[in-house]
């Protein structure tokens, strides 16, 4: 009984370590005012459908087929158009609200966001050829990848950095920032005040 119970808790509480991604799947709006105006939504179609192997298009949601669900009509709809219609700046005109027309004065907001999420999927990490060798005596499973001709280790998204030196582009970084907050420093007017 109590197993049965430890269960339910696991599925109820996603694991808190996990990392995950988000997706945008829906959009409501609203135009018109505090008190009186018209509610619609944008939903993104291409619902609950996982990416294939080596697919990366999961996350663009800009790219799947988007519709406006607006009363009884149901079209198609562009998410190009996400700011425009959402971020208070388009104006529709007037409304009809209870036999009034309202002006709408404040434009078309989107006060509610909807996502999907999903665990963040393993990471392929190249391998230097020079390294296969090594990597596997070290009981690290290498493959090789014939289409694009290199070695590779695939490691989980949350333990993918872990025993990676800086590389060069870290180093340069670090260089430059550490460069830059020096002279940020002996040139600012705090430190000519200080000297004399």
């Amino acid at each position: 009984m109590e197993k049965k119970k430890e269960l339910e808790e696991e599925q109820r509480e996603p694991d808190r370590d996990d990392c995950f991604e988000y997706k945008l799947v829906g959009v409501n709006v609203h135009s018109g005012t505090a008190n009186a105006g018209h509610y619609w939504s944008y939903i993104n179609t291409n619902r609950g459908i996982d990416e294939k192997e080596g697919d990366n298009t999961w996350i663009k949601t800009e790219g799947d087929p988007w519709m406006e669900f607006n009363d009884s009509r149901v079209s198609d709809w562009d998410f190009k158009d996400l700011r425009s219609r959402t971020f208070g700046t388009e104006k529709s005109g007037t409304i009809s609200y209870g036999g009034m027309g309202l002006n709408d004065s404040y434009g078309t907001s989107a006060y509610m966001l909807f996502y999907e999420r999903r665990v963040k999927k393993d990471l392929k990490i190249v391998v230097k050829e020079d390294e296969v060798e090594e990597m596997r005596a070290k009981g690290v499973t290498i493959e090789y990848d014939e289409e694009s001709k290199e070695y590779y280790r695939m490691c989980k998204y949350r333990s993918a950095a872990e025993g990676e030196s800086a590389g060069d582009i870290y180093k340069k970084v670090f260089e430059d920032n550490s460069k830059f907050t020096f002279e940020s420093d002996i040139y600012s007017q705090e430190f000519f005040e200080f000297i004399l």
